[in-house]
């Protein structure tokens, strides 16, 4: 979206270049904006503002009218917002920006709704392997998304950019539609599930009781306080790369948009492959008693 000719002198770089790059310009056409570094960055950074806001009040929201709506809900706004984002980045910056940060509350549900509904779906031996398998989808939407982005940015389509948004923006919006008719709350309201598979989950899980929140005891939890630093950590690493990666390796290194797609793809490929296999590895673990499930926690947690 960025018009990277005429740069202030700060976002410029020297003439080393790294290994297979084509310094005379980053695409065959360049932005219609002329935005600051720092401008850049609010606009990046405001759906995280959005996002953190509906973390908790997802998870309540969640265990009221169930994950699948939720979760569906979320992606609808996302992607609907996404449809409008060249039309408001044209008419206003700070639109843009309040845009962003819709778009961050729409999708902060997504994880906590995912929750609610591991919580009635998947068998306690099998956790790992289905969480990890669920999550990696993250990647690998990833690893699909980023290249068509980059190849339609750098077309002449409708002035590059914005079809990245009507694509991804639609293809959203029909996997609502298809999420919404396929995917139940819990097994019992499945219509197509086998009798066999759900008394094996109804079984494994357990009877559901309504629980007050303990919220001092929660609050005070030394062992909580530890995963919410390690995951804060984990997710400030990740979001950062899936944010700045592709501006850094186009504005700054100089790589050809697209000779080094590939190239910007490899971490969350490499992200993919080891949620899969860490999954199923935790669960063979603990399915065989080679370490008790704490004990193999801390050791897939640590060595990531």
């Amino acid at each position: 979206m960025v018009n990277t000719t005429g740069l202030a002198e700060n976002d410029t770089v020297t003439n080393e270049y790294p290994g297979d790059v084509d310094n005379s310009t980053t695409s065959s056409s360049q932005g219609e904006f002329h935005r600051e570094e720092t401008t850049r960055g609010v606009i990046l950074g405001s759906f995280f503002y959005g996002y953190i806001t509906t973390q908790i009040p997802g998870g309540w929201l969640a265990g009221k009218i169930g994950g699948r709506r939720l979760f569906g809900y979320g992606v609808l706004c996302t992607s609907a917002l996404a449809l409008l984002t060249p039309v408001v980045a044209r008419w206003s910056l700070p639109g843009l920006i309040v845009l962003r940060i819709v778009e961050g509350i729409g999708e902060g549900v997504m994880f906590p709704s995912m929750h609610a509904m591991f919580g009635a779906w998947l068998p306690i031996l099998e956790r790992s392997k289905l969480t990890s398998l669920a999550y990696s989808g993250s990647q690998i939407g990833t690893v699909i998304s980023l290249p068509i982005s980059r190849y339609l940015c750098d077309s002449d389509l409708a002035g590059g950019w914005p079809p990245v948004f009507y694509v991804l923006g639609t293809l959203g919006i029909v996997w609502v539609i298809a999420w919404l008719l396929l995917i139940h709350d819990t097994p019992d309201q499945h219509p197509r599930i086998s009798k066999a598979e759900r008394t094996h989950i109804e079984e494994s899980i357990g009877k559901k009781e309504d629980l007050k929140t303990p919220w001092k005891s929660i609050l005070t939890c030394g062992p909580l306080w530890g995963i919410a630093a390690a995951h804060f950590a984990c997710n400030w690493g990740m979001y950062s790369m899936l944010t700045c990666l592709p501006t850094y390796m186009i504005q700054i290194l100089k790589f050809n948009i697209k000779k080094n797609i590939l190239l910007s793809v490899v971490p969350y490929l490499a992200l993919w492959i080891l949620q899969v296999v860490s999954g199923y590895l935790a669960d063979f673990i603990r399915r065989n008693n080679h370490m008790n499930t704490l004990n193999t926690r801390r050791v897939l947690n640590t060595s990531g």
